[in-house]
């Protein structure tokens, strides 16, 4: 190809087909190990498994009219991974304030579903038994877990996570929320 540029003339070389032919087949013997590799680090789920969080926990008593802080959980869970994504588990999500009338908890005892998003964001839901204990009284009502967790560190077979959880008791005469910030471990 010519190209002419202000009364002189250059020579540009353009790629043929045979470089163009032996970069991709470069490209593709570099990616086809680098995916492999990927895989690897990334383990998949599979089997039982089990769950474990502490934290710290925040509880709403509309009664009381108060928000309280304290301990969330010893929260724990065990099921089955369905497939590498979906598992099924038996859940606690509980927190425990002090109130003016002594220590606080609430929570649920139920079943959830825990979806992985990604490698490592996974989200969770399910129904249970909503509880509510203080000195002098407890309560039991339909109850609700949400969560949501991010995994800081992954191994073949456990997983260190951060997590967010929600506990609803739907107490009379007023429902309790629980709240709770947690660090988590999970065998995967």
């Amino acid at each position: 190809m010519r190209i002419a540029t202000s009364g002189t003339s250059r020579t540009r070389s353009t790629p043929g087909r045979g470089a163009i032919g032996a970069l991709l087949v470069a490209t593709l013997l570099c990616a086809v190990p680098a995916t492999a590799f990927a895989q690897d680090e990334e383990p998949g789920r599979e089997g039982f498994t089990l769950l474990a969080s502490l934290g710290v926990g925040i509880q709403n008593d509309p009664s009381r009219d108060r928000w309280a802080g304290g301990l969330a959980g010893l929260n724990m869970g065990a099921g089955l991974f369905l497939t590498d994504r979906v598992a099924v588990l038996a859940r606690l999500s509980s927190a425990t304030v002090s109130q003016a009338t002594g220590q606080q908890s609430s929570g649920v005892l139920g079943a959830t579903g825990q979806l992985w998003i990604g490698e490592r964001l996974h989200v969770e839901g399910g129904p249970g038994v909503g509880f509510w204990r203080v000195a002098g009284g407890d309560d039991k009502s339909p109850g609700l877990i949400l969560g949501a967790g991010y995994a800081l560190y992954r191994t073949a077979g456990h997983s260190m996570n951060v997590g967010v959880e929600y506990a609803l008791a739907l107490t009379d005469p007023d429902p309790i929320h629980s709240f709770g910030i947690l660090f988590r471990w999970q065998l995967l």
